[in-house]
């Protein structure tokens, strides 16, 4: 696949292309549920390594 760069003074979408680009950046978040108290007892009983 190639990828090549766009001339934006002269493609057809630059106009919407700014506006949600700039104008109205869009953000995405993103909940888990996780069981954060056996993760920590986890790392809290782990033996260091003998070297």
């Amino acid at each position: 696949m190639n990828f090549y760069p766009i001339d934006l003074k002269t493609w057809p979408r630059a106009q919407m292309f700014y506006y949600f680009s700039q104008m109205a950046p869009t953000g995405y978040s993103l909940t888990v549920s996780s069981n954060s108290f056996r993760k920590r007892w986890m790392l809290l009983i782990q033996k260091p390594f003998d070297l």
